[in-house]
């Protein structure tokens, strides 16, 4: 990467960056988030657009272009008074600009390449950035078959928040995975298409402990089953559907019924 000009500040650079991308050139900034807060650092030069070293030169070429422009429609100022805006004005539209600046951060959707796994042209991965570089979605194609069978909607943080699934692959996403601080806290899954979800899957940290198959008429499980390292510890049955767990089976490390 290089850097081809030093904005005055963020909004100057993202103004820029557009107009790049406008002309098929990835740009980026950087140092937009040391403003403000700098400390022994020098309070300018400090935001910097930068492009590939082959996009370089084109870019170059282009701010440059922009910039005369810019000077060629400047208003000659030559033995005239300097009007000054009110302070009032000025604190306004700075925190105008504020406001603008975070709705960016927070809502503004820039699309990022993803992975083309088959080479056909096509990806089969697919992230959806914020203009920082935050992750916002994530949509996939796990079986190649031109569909998206797995998507995932991130919080501002970065971190997932909810992902559905189409693990059977007929183009119903019937499963629902919830997560907590990023890891996937429960997931339910419709497995008979009625818009109910009868089985559920448990998880702490990311690791699956007990699988649930629900009653669809009563809303409660009828089976709890618990794992431990993925493996199968132990069945908990309502045997007689009353909503109270009476029967228990009980899995040997090869996942063999025990007999007591």
């Amino acid at each position: 990467m290089q850097t081809i000009y030093q904005a005055s500040n963020s909004v100057e650079a993202h103004m820029l960056k557009n107009m790049l991308e406008q002309e098929d050139i990835a740009a980026f900034i950087e140092g937009e988030y040391l403003q403000g807060g700098v400390g022994e650092l020098p309070s300018h030069n400090l935001v910097r657009l930068v492009v590939a070293e082959a996009d370089a030169e084109r870019a170059k070429e282009i701010i440059d272009n922009w910039n005369e422009i810019q000077d060629t429609n400047q208003p000659t100022t030559e033995n005239k008074p300097q009007r000054r805006l009110p302070t009032f004005i000025l604190v306004f539209f700075g925190m105008v600009i504020g406001v603008m600046i975070s709705l960016a951060f927070f809502r503004t959707h820039y699309d990022y390449a993803g992975n083309d796994h088959d080479h056909d042209g096509q990806l089969d991965e697919k992230w959806t950035y914020s203009p920082t570089g935050v992750p916002l979605l994530y949509e996939g194609d796990r079986n190649l078959d031109k569909k998206i069978d797995v998507i995932t909607d991130y919080n501002r943080h970065g971190l997932p928040e909810v992902s559905e699934f189409d693990d059977n692959f007929d183009g119903i996403f019937e499963t629902t995975a919830s997560f907590d601080k990023g890891y996937m806290s429960v997931s339910k899954t419709d497995t008979d298409g009625d818009d109910f979800p009868d089985f559920i899957t448990n998880y702490k940290f990311g690791v699956m402990t007990s699988i649930e198959y629900i009653n669809v008429y009563s809303g409660y499980p009828k089976k709890i089953c618990s794992f431990d390292l993925g493996k199968l510890k132990m069945c908990e049955i309502d045997s007689n559907l009353d909503r109270a767990m009476d029967k228990q089976i009980h899995y040997d490390a090869d996942g063999e019924v025990k007999i007591k």
